[in-house]
């Protein structure tokens, strides 16, 4: 890629990141209320599978 394309590429990314953010923000309480739905439809606490970590 030539230099003046990876500006333009820079540039563009840094005008659509409010765009990024808003679809962030809209999307994650509908990820979180999916959990909590599944959270309080089976009562129990997911478990890890991480060693060493509490389940």
């Amino acid at each position: 890629m030539s230099k003046l394309m990876q500006q333009l590429k820079r540039i563009l990314l840094f005008l659509l990141s409010p765009l990024f953010a808003l679809a962030y923000m809209a999307t994650f309480p509908m990820v979180a209320l999916g959990m909590l739905k599944t959270l309080l439809k089976t009562g129990e606490m997911p478990k890890s599978d991480e060693p060493g970590r509490p389940a």
